[in-house]
């Protein structure tokens, strides 16, 4: 429904802030605050900036109520968090270079970049079936492949290399995964992917931009 995408583009986008703040975060130490749950208890639940103000034009009472929406995404310690800023970083750039003229190149080198971080951490260990690690993945394959299908700026579906559908060993081999498949709708072709996904997400990218 209309309300339900509302909702999910409200929760991608505050995903892609706590990414940003775990990246601040593991920059100095922090030793009483080892996840974001952690510094969510110390510094957001009880603060009156989060639980008293709310954003224009949002079906949330406060951000607090908005953060309290991906409380399940954030059980996951912050220096592992931070490593999706760097699948947060070329998505960013790859948007920002097909809004411009002429600039294909470098359009697909940050769209390339990003794909191979997300090879990276969809082969990762702590990749396991609908845990935080893998609903945070699920919220960058969306912004991915609804990218790719969003004409925008375009009358055409955009040319995006494809995200990878199953995990591989240190030698290429695939390897059995653990996390749940659906179908999602691959960028330009007739023909589906499947991504590892949280079921019950349905994001929607917001325009053009994060």
């Amino acid at each position: 429904s209309g309300t339900s995408n509302y909702e999910d583009r409200y929760k991608a986008v505050v995903v892609c802030i706590m990414i940003w703040l775990s990246y601040k975060l593991s920059l100095n130490s922090h030793d009483e605050i080892k996840t974001l749950n952690e510094f969510y208890s110390k510094h957001i639940e009880n603060d009156t900036q989060y639980t008293e103000h709310r954003t224009i034009d949002s079906i949330y009472d406060s951000y607090k109520e908005m953060i309290d929406e991906i409380k399940d995404y954030m059980d996951i310690n912050i220096s592992h968090m931070s490593k999706f800023y760097e699948l947060l970083k070329p998505l960013c750039n790859m948007i920002t270079a097909y809004t411009k003229k002429n600039n294909d190149s470098v359009f697909l080198q940050h769209a390339n970049q990003f794909v191979n971080k997300y090879e990276e951490l969809f082969n990762d260990d702590n990749n396991n079936d609908n845990n935080p690690h893998n609903k945070v993945l699920s919220v960058f394959s969306k912004y991915y492949n609804n990218f790719g299908s969003n004409t925008l700026f375009s009358n055409t579906p955009k040319n995006l290399p494809p995200l990878p559908t199953e995990k591989t060993g240190k030698k290429g081999e695939a390897v059995d995964s653990k996390a749940t498949e659906i179908t999602v709708s691959s960028s330009g072709t007739d023909k589906s992917n499947h991504v590892k996904e949280n079921p019950s997400s349905n994001i929607t990218l917001p325009g053009s931009s994060l």
